[in-house]
């Protein structure tokens, strides 16, 4: 059986590169690119969980791949120089074992290409867009692109603003709209006269509720906007040649 050449842990490596050159980063001022990634910050975990995944299962590829097809070729040749009895219990013995492997392979070879298109989406998503798109490895022979030009100021800008009233402003006035509006007259002067340090642990509680709710909307709305719009600009062009950005 011949096996892929495909080598996810170089894959993986030369992807993650790409990603760290930061090209559409550095295509906003430095203040509103370390904004931008720390709301970016989501994407940028789930790529690094998948990256160490890849890593750990491109390992496990290369080593079960090394010695598997020596092994073929040894049971092989031993099997033709032998007997028809010999070469049954040689067979017997050998090929469970090398069935076992080739299973394995396949099945981490499966799990691999599927971590791999993953992985390229997510890190797509959270480079804004940084490097040629792809979900194979196969399709990955050459991922630079040429960012030219700068974002227009009101890009970065509508997100960082949007990110702050989705994960703070809101989940700020529900909290406030709860315990000022939706408790009843008793209710509320009940809470008001507990101690100011179980007044704060329960608005707090009640914050996180209201912000853990508005983090799971804010993901998709990062993932939408890099892929709508972010990662459309400034043009960017994978031959190298200079365009005029937007």
């Amino acid at each position: 059986m011949i096996f892929t050449e495909a080598d996810y842990m170089k894959g993986t490596n030369n992807l993650l590169q790409e990603v760290l050159k930061l090209k559409k980063y550095k295509a906003m001022s430095p203040f509103f690119a370390v904004l931008t990634a720390i709301f970016m910050s989501p994407w940028i975990l789930v790529a690094l969980l998948l990256a160490a995944t890849s890593y750990v299962l491109g390992f496990l590829f290369k080593t079960i791949t090394s010695p598997i097809d020596y092994l073929h070729s040894l049971v092989s040749k031993e099997g033709e120089g032998v007997k028809h009895a010999t070469q049954f219990i040689i067979y017997a013995i050998s090929w469970p074992l090398i069935f076992f492997l080739y299973a394995t392979v396949s099945v981490t070879l499966f799990t691999l290409t599927v971590v791999y298109a993953l992985l390229s989406c997510v890190c797509y998503i959270a480079s804004l867009g940084g490097f040629r798109f792809h979900l194979f490895l196969s399709d990955a022979t050459d991922l630079a692109i040429q960012v030219n030009g700068k974002y227009k100021i009101w890009m970065p800008l509508v997100f960082i603003l949007a990110s702050v009233v989705i994960l703070l402003l809101i989940p700020f006035g529900q909290t406030f709209w709860y315990y000022f509006v939706e408790l009843s007259k008793s209710q509320r002067e009940f809470f008001f006269d507990l101690d100011f340090e179980i007044i704060w642990e329960q608005m707090t509680a009640t914050f996180k509720y209201y912000h853990v709710a508005k983090t799971k909307f804010f993901v998709w709305f990062s993932a939408l906007y890099s892929l709508l719009l972010m990662a459309r600009f400034p043009k960017a062009n994978e031959s190298g040649k200079e365009k005029n950005g937007s």
